[in-house]
């Protein structure tokens, strides 16, 4: 092999790491959930890209929510999603992802920001209910607390909500495998 294509393929292999490399950063700005709420005030990209609503979100193991009880004090923990929901579902095996609970998240924005949204849900591999500000607006699968009834059911889809300043985001997931 001569030098010249040595030298090339080199190149090429620097090329490759580097780019590679580049991928591990986190160039993702958008804003983070945080205790449950996730502030888009003063975010002017929302029209123009979609938003991953990702972060801590408030999590209620072993409820099925679609609105909170009216004087409850809050009691619950809080939840990093996209992410494993094992250690908050069951405190005694937190490897296991056995159970169900409400996932909940409060959006704020500026009244200019408000109008029709889509939620992007993707593959779910459980059942679940999409609830915004008290309505159902998507769902998939069988929701329900007891194993012999449910039916999980992982089909992407596009739900669609007119929004005000806030919405209130619940989504019910439950998973339960039973073992024959």
């Amino acid at each position: 092999m001569n030098i010249k294509r040595i030298a090339i393929l080199s190149a090429v292999v620097i090329a490759v790491i580097c780019v590679n490399m580049l991928s591990l950063f986190d160039w993702d700005h958008d804003p983070v959930a945080k205790q449950g709420v996730m502030d888009l005030r003063g975010w002017t990209e929302g029209a123009t890209k979609p938003l991953k609503l990702k972060g801590e979100w408030e999590f209620y193991p072993g409820q099925l929510l679609s609105r909170l009880p009216e004087n409850q004090p809050a009691s619950f923990p809080y939840i990093q999603a996209p992410g494993n929901w094992g250690p908050s579902l069951n405190a005694d095996d937190a490897r296991s992802a056995i159970g169900y609970g409400t996932y909940r998240l409060t959006v704020v924005m500026d009244a200019e920001q408000a109008g029709q949204i889509a939620f992007r849900v993707p593959l779910i591999r459980s059942a679940h209910r999409l609830i915004v500000d008290g309505q159902e607006i998507g769902a998939k699968g069988i929701v329900v607390t007891d194993p012999a009834q449910y039916f999980g059911q992982a089909v992407p889809y596009v739900a669609w909500k007119k929004s005000r300043k806030s919405a209130s985001i619940f989504s019910f997931k439950s998973l339960t495998l039973t073992m024959p």
